[in-house]
């Protein structure tokens, strides 16, 4: 099973995936949420919105970097405010720790996560899915990033692939 996320924030499980949504955010009539990463089991998550602000809901904690902190690694998520170009959301293992991708192809590390380069930056608006392959040490070390047109993109140490489903010029693909 998994979870279907609307346009307006609904969770819908199917396949008989069990999920708590208890607290997850909804705007109604407002095309704006981008992402969904689950917990395992379904216990609770995280919902992306199109300006990079990620909610929490269910038994998920909440993901932020304090203020003022010893740890420098303790980075809160990239966020614009007013500009739509958030579109995908990694949690990593912790809870606390991931990645964003924006539109353009860039990658935005929050929390403990290390910072990991795309060799894709685009000057526009076509990035739209954004997976993260883990070493055998159970760390980040590079991942793919999949544009519009169903091209993926490997970075890092993550092995090349090919997508059957690349289609240039038409902006259908939104994630993996």
């Amino acid at each position: 099973g998994g979870v279907l996320l609307d346009g307006y924030g609904g969770l819908h499980a199917f396949g008989g995936a069990s999920l708590t949504t208890n607290g997850s955010p909804y705007w109604a009539g407002w095309d704006i949420a981008r992402a969904v990463s689950i917990m395992p089991g379904g216990a609770g998550g995280w919902t992306l919105d199109g300006y990079g602000g990620v909610h929490s809901w269910g038994a998920a904690p909440p993901i932020s970097a304090p203020m003022y902190s010893a740890d420098p690694s303790a980075r809160a998520p990239a966020y614009w405010p007013g500009w739509d170009i958030a579109r995908a959301l990694v949690v990593l293992p912790d809870k606390v720790s991931g990645y964003e991708l924006d539109g353009y192809g860039g990658l935005h590390n929050f929390g403990a996560a290390p910072p990991l380069l795309t060799p894709v930056y685009w000057g526009w608006d076509i990035a739209r899915g954004l997976a993260i392959h883990m070493a055998t040490t159970g760390q980040p070390d590079g991942g793919y990033v999949l544009d519009g047109w169903g091209g993926i993109h490997n970075f890092g140490a993550a092995p090349s692939l090919s997508s059957s489903h690349y289609t240039f010029g038409v902006d259908i693909a939104r994630q993996f």
